[in-house]
């Protein structure tokens, strides 16, 4: 956590009225804010009281405290911020959708006993959702319509979904087999009643997005492959937004639902991993660990010539130009950054090379691919359209077009008319 912190700025900006509060609080959803978290506690003058809230926050608590940062913090256990998005969200037109989390663990159907070999979640008084009623989640979201991670088995009960208010539900599956569809638990839900429930809930207004996990116990190259041919099927989902890692987790889902997963031997995390929010595994059906990022931007890649995919992450941020105007005989005149790609300069190699190396990331597709280090940041600001002899004047002429068609080809540069 002593890491330089990104969007320091921001941080700098939130920290100057710290001095005039009453109190500070710090709310930590994941632990990728802590980095933020804790250069923010470190900001917050002696005199004002300090206060660290949230679900990892809370659910970590015990080993937070114990961090110089955090020492004179009070964990409070708050009620869960309510989010809101604007806009379009999967198709939904309607603005201002309130967003239920993942950690919410919302699933519609009847609790049942967690498993055995999960951590219990410390008690909350403010728990998640877990397994609910429409009636829970409508006093969630205070009667908004909403959008938001559910179980794959919700929508079994498309009713409940419609009562409840939601009009995006995002589920995750791990795999299609021999009629059933596999979710992230293990448990193997019939294709045809899925289809039926996902029916009912777009004949409502629903839409259905899917993520899809990739390394569960069990599931091959070959049961992935057959998914991938199954999805042309008779459609279950409206969009499969992209593909995430499977993760063994340590806790157990709120409401207590059960891992079914099957001879699977499950490890202890490193010694020095005080917050570790998932657990090695070994399945002897299951692909290798070290192969699921190759394995992951291949499905991306291939996923990508289908729909466009949502980055899991943020890439860069800018502000985007109006758009170009359109040549006269259609033709591309220049070339801009992808919207979901950044470049970054390493200080090491990602083949161990101790030298400051360049890579073009795209979190669309999931690509790395290695830059020339006297072209890369040339482009690691072109966020506006530049003509592409400028942009590439230092590239011999005839060399340019293989040039940009190769960028194009991998999501590094968009071609763009004007």
């Amino acid at each position: 956590m002593d890491a330089p912190v990104a969007y320091l700025a921001e941080l700098v900006q939130a920290a100057e009225r710290f001095a005039d509060a009453e109190r500070v609080r710090l709310w930590i959803d994941r632990d990728l804010q802590l980095p933020a978290a804790a250069w923010l506690a470190r900001a917050c003058p002696r005199h004002v009281p300090l206060e660290v809230a949230g679900p990892f926050a809370w659910q970590y608590r015990e080993v937070l405290q114990h961090l110089s940062v955090f020492q004179r913090a009070a964990f409070v256990d708050a009620p869960p911020l309510r989010w809101q998005l604007a806009g379009d969200v999967h198709g939904a037109t309607r603005a201002r959708l309130v967003w239920i989390p993942e950690s919410q663990g919302l699933r519609f159907g009847e609790a049942q006993a967690p498993a055995s070999d999960a951590e219990a979640a410390p008690v909350a008084r403010h728990p998640a959702l877990g397994t609910s009623t429409p009636e829970a989640v409508r006093a969630f979201t205070d009667e908004a319509r909403w959008a938001g991670h559910v179980s794959l088995d919700s929508l079994l009960r498309p009713d409940a979904l419609v009562e409840s208010g939601c009009e995006v539900a995002i589920v995750g599956f791990c795999a299609f087999s021999e009629g059933d569809v596999v979710d992230p638990w293990g448990a193997r839900i019939p294709r045809a009643s899925l289809v039926q429930g996902a029916r009912g809930f777009r004949a409502a207004g629903g839409r259905i997005v899917a993520e899809w996990w990739v390394g569960a116990p069990g599931i091959d190259a070959a049961a992935l492959e057959a998914t991938f041919n199954a999805l042309d099927g008779e459609p279950l989902f409206d969009h499969v937004s992209g593909v995430r890692p499977f993760h063994w987790t340590r806790m157990s889902l709120p409401g207590g639902v059960p891992r079914l997963w099957q001879d699977v031997n499950v490890g202890a995390p490193p010694e020095d991993r005080d917050l570790a929010r998932s657990l090695p595994f070994e399945h002897a059906g299951s692909i290798p660990s070290s192969s699921v990022p190759q394995v992951l931007a291949g499905l991306a890649s291939r996923l990508l010539a289908r729909a466009p995919l949502s980055p899991g992450r943020v890439a860069a941020a800018c502000l985007p130009d109006a758009t170009a105007p359109v040549s006269e005989d259609g033709g591309p005149r220049g070339i801009v950054l992808d919207a979901d790609c950044a470049l970054v300069q390493l200080p090491a190699g990602l083949d161990g090379a101790a030298r400051a190396s360049w890579y073009a990331a795209n979190l669309r597709t999931g690509g790395v691919l290695a830059m020339d280090a006297r072209l890369a940041p040339k482009l690691a600001g072109l966020t506006r359209p530049g003509e592409v002899a400028q942009v590439l004047g230092a590239v011999p002429e005839a060399q340019r077009g293989k040039l940009v068609e190769t960028l194009v080809a991998r999501s590094v540069l968009t071609k763009v008319n004007g």
